[in-house]
């Protein structure tokens, strides 16, 4: 085993209590008292499955890896049926989070889920050509913004205008709405940016 392996793999049900008490805790802390940010980084549905449908554990075939794409140690069949059992699951378990968020908030909270990337069914870590780009930049962007606020959301909105919608309207600022852009680099070369903001094309 490679020096510092045990401790960045934990393991399949490692990896299931870790997101397991990720949900339990955000409902505990919107019941405590005073103003708060919470950040929580939710690390499914993709890869390892370790969710079924209904939370069930998944029976393993393979080593613990967070790899998809090509990379992902099974068939793109088991990839697309693995993700869509584990997000099932997920959406479940964040309905009642947030609902259980707006019960205990003193006051209409401002919620952001948001998602770091999509799918990787159809992702090639070393080229751009051979990757589905549409599946792999899709996320969800998803907000809860009282007050009023999200009168200030649009459609191609990109989480680069987040914060800036929600501090100029809860904390009076004045930010500048930027350009709502993506780009994508491969593995072997993460600073090589190619823009691709405009999937339609």
């Amino acid at each position: 085993m490679a020096f510092g392996a045990k401790e960045y793999y934990p393991g399949y049900q490692s990896h299931r209590n870790l997101v397991n008490f990720s949900l339990d805790a955000l409902p505990a802390l919107a019941g405590q008292s005073g103003p708060k940010f919470v950040f929580a980084h939710i690390v499914t549905p993709h890869p390892p499955f370790v969710f079924g449908p209904t939370g069930e554990p998944i029976e393993q075939t393979f080593r613990y890896s967070f790899m998809d794409g090509d990379a992902y140690q099974g068939t793109t069949e088991q990839y697309l049926q693995g993700y869509r059992d584990q997000l099932q699951y997920i959406n479940t378990r964040m309905q009642e989070v947030i609902r259980s968020i707006l019960e205990q908030s003193a006051r209409p909270p401002v919620i952001i889920i948001q998602g770091d990337h999509g799918p990787g069914s159809g992702l090639d870590y070393n080229s751009f050509e051979n990757t589905d780009l549409e599946e792999r930049l899709s996320i969800l962007n998803a907000y809860y913004l009282p007050d009023g606020a999200d009168e200030s959301l649009f459609e191609q909105i990109s989480p680069v205008n987040s914060f800036r919608i929600i501090f100029n309207h809860f904390f009076n600022t004045e930010l500048a709405i930027l350009p709502d852009r993506s780009y994508y680099s491969t593995w072997s070369e993460p600073f090589n940016f190619i823009e691709v903001s405009d999937l339609s094309e």
